[in-house]
């Protein structure tokens, strides 16, 4: 009797057993092997108008200026005739050249001319003072002397030219800037005897390769100055430098002049101003969050929502700004894409619905 109850309790056992290990099962496909939804943030594709903003700084600078050396001059220095502040007119004295010499040729000069002028009028009065038939001998000496006061003359001439080479004028009108009487400045490096400023400013800046592409004359600039507060200027890009040259920090640069509008531009020259230079505007275009794409090898990539799944679709970017890019192909108006797609997010994934 003890052994048919024993063999009875078999199938019992089996049967549980089978039972526990199904109900396993399930909950292992349940927690690990069914798919799941993940749950994301969408965003939409919409239209905003984008620019291609540069932000740079640069210095303020006149558009001409006269600027004199120690080195270009022809004598040394008897007197510098301006201060800095002053504001002169083309052909206002700047410096006086010790000129003694000139002035001493000049007085020969001038004794020169006096003298053959006395010549001539001597031979002129001998001439008139002979007879008709005896005058021709005397035309030799009055053409001598003739040729004789044109010499002196020319000779004046070049000594007047010499003594007023030796006061140096301004070439155009403008505020000085610049004076140091010896050419030495104040680091006691080689600097200017006098430089002059036309009242025309510009502003002077570098940029780099890149960004000078991008930048051409008209380009519209907005100028603000921390020496200035609240206050705004708008001006224009009027040359882009043809080449590139490595700056102070190494650095390859462009030089780009922007020529302010106001007439009256207030910043002081060799002041630094903020420059905001706008060099492309894209109206009403297709636009994403920065934070929507992803690389894809080369390509930059979003992910769309098809059918309850996540499908990655390549896209084509242009302009950006701080927040946003341009789309220009890969997904139309009112798309929904996936925004910060997660790390293991995978195409063809289930996703929750936009």
């Amino acid at each position: 009797m003890g052994e048919i109850r024993t063999s009875r309790r078999r199938p019992a056992f089996w049967l549980g057993l089978v039972l526990v290990v199904v109900v396993l099962m399930a909950i292992a496909w349940l927690v690990f092997l069914r798919p799941r939804t993940q749950e994301v943030t969408w965003v939409s594709v919409t239209k905003h108008t984008m620019s291609n903003d540069i932000f740079t700084a640069g210095t303020v600078r006149p558009v001409q200026r006269q600027v004199i050396y120690a080195s270009e001059i022809s004598g040394p220095v008897q007197s510098v005739l301006v201060h800095v502040g002053e504001h002169v007119r083309a052909g206002d004295e700047l410096i006086a050249l010790n000129a003694s010499g000139e002035v001493a040729a000049l007085q020969s000069a001038e004794a020169e001319v006096a003298n053959a002028k006395a010549g001539l009028a001597n031979a002129n009065a001998q001439y008139a003072a002979a007879p008709p038939a005896l005058q021709a001998q005397f035309l030799p000496q009055v053409l001598a002397a003739k040729n004789t006061l044109a010499g002196a003359e020319a000779q004046l001439a070049s000594a007047k030219s010499a003594l007023s080479s030796s006061t140096i004028r301004a070439t155009q009108s403008g505020q000085v800037l610049q004076v140091n009487p010896e050419g030495i400045g104040p680091n006691g490096s080689t600097a200017p005897l006098v430089e002059v400023a036309s009242p025309e400013k510009q502003v002077v800046l570098f940029v780099s390769q890149v960004d000078a592409v991008e930048l051409k004359p008209g380009v519209q600039a907005t100028l603000t100055s921390d020496a200035f507060q609240g206050k705004k200027w708008t001006g224009t890009v009027s040359s882009v430098a043809p080449y590139a040259a490595p700056s102070d920090t190494g650095a390859v640069e462009v030089e780009v002049i922007v020529r302010p509008k106001a007439k009256n531009f207030p910043v002081p020259y060799g002041y630094t101003v903020k420059v905001h230079l706008t060099a492309e505007v894209h109206k009403g275009v297709l636009t994403l969050p920065y934070s929507a794409l992803v690389q894809d090898g080369s390509n930059y990539a979003v992910f769309t929502y098809v059918n309850g799944r996540a499908e990655e679709r390549v896209v084509t970017l242009g302009l950006t700004d701080n927040s946003r890019v341009e789309v220009l192909s890969g997904v139309t108006l009112g798309t929904a894409v996936v925004d910060n797609p997660p790390a293991n997010l995978v195409s063809g994934e289930l996703v929750s619905a936009p």
